[in-house]
């Protein structure tokens, strides 16, 4: 029974997991998109936190309309970089199911309850700034041009957590999952380039933390950050 419980968790585990959200650059504009396993889900406006743009390395004026779902650049601006955050809300495990509830709403013995949040980062034209970390809760940084990649080139990458390196983050892409593939003790990590989805290279790290602050629904904090671009 202990074994069956277990691989039941491991299953719902994986799919709470690939879902991986970035801001776009499409012919309307800009605007975010949502990756799932397999697909692409609609973005739930009220669960946006807000958008922040940047141009030659520097942050510029970006803001999001929340009743248009889309990504508003002040001053006519053209971003290099466009960096999101989402409050992908709860979801709690019970050993035969999960469900994207809070734990107060979910009868029965629970086995996890996370409140789970989704960073995304695009970038569109490279600049030497961009392979620093800007300063988001998690944050997927590329260490060289990822511009002027093709599939099978292999991307070094820094990934950080409260500006600090982030051992054992775990990676996925707009394929799946990457086995075998963490970050070390310097929050470094290379992954190999895949067949892009409709254009875009979707590469997220994640991790799960004791959330140990003032949310009494969630019994553990799981980030997600994403770094996207357009393939050449």
């Amino acid at each position: 029974m202990k074994k069956i419980i277990f691989m039941a968790l491991l299953g719902m585990s994986a799919t709470a997991n690939a879902h991986l959200m970035f801001p776009a650059q499409s012919q309307n504009g800009y605007e975010l998109k949502f990756w799932a396993d397999d697909h692409w889900e609609s973005i739930q406006n009220n669960k946006v936190i807000g958008v922040r743009g940047y141009k030659n390395g520097n942050p510029i004026k970006v803001g999001y309309d929340f009743a248009k779902g889309s990504i508003e650049v002040a001053n006519g601006q053209r971003p290099d970089m466009l960096t999101s955050e989402y409050d992908f809300g709860y979801y709690t495990f019970t050993a035969d199911n999960h469900y994207p509830k809070a734990r107060n709403e979910v009868a029965g013995t629970i086995f996890d309850s996370r409140h789970i949040y989704k960073l995304g980062k695009s970038i569109y034209q490279w600049n030497k700034a961009y392979s620093r970390p800007v300063g988001m809760k998690i944050e997927v940084t590329p260490l060289t041009n990822p511009l002027a990649l093709r599939p099978g080139d292999n991307l070094p990458l820094l990934v950080t957590m409260d500006g600090r390196p982030l051992a054992k983050a775990e990676f996925e892409d707009q394929v799946g999952d990457l086995d075998n593939v963490t970050t070390d003790a310097k929050g470094l990590a290379i992954i190999t380039l895949r067949q892009p989805q409709d254009g875009f290279y979707i590469i997220g790290a994640g991790t799960k933390k004791p959330y140990t602050l003032t949310d009494s629904q969630a019994q553990t904090l799981q980030l997600t950050g994403v770094l996207a671009f357009k393939a050449r």
